[in-house]
């Protein structure tokens, strides 16, 4: 069985994953600087994560 690393995917995942956590924090952060109700913070917040 041979195993090759392609650092391309590495890179996708950590941008990825780098989007993912800078965007939800940017909705949360907006949201709450809206000073919305605490619950609706979190209610936009795991949307945000789900979609």
């Amino acid at each position: 069985m041979s195993y090759s690393f392609d650092p391309k995917l590495l890179k996708a995942a950590v941008y990825g994953a780098n989007d993912g956590i800078v965007t939800t924090f940017a909705v949360v952060a907006g949201v709450a600087g809206a000073h919305l109700a605490t619950n609706v913070v979190i209610i936009l917040g795991i949307a945000n994560r789900l979609y």
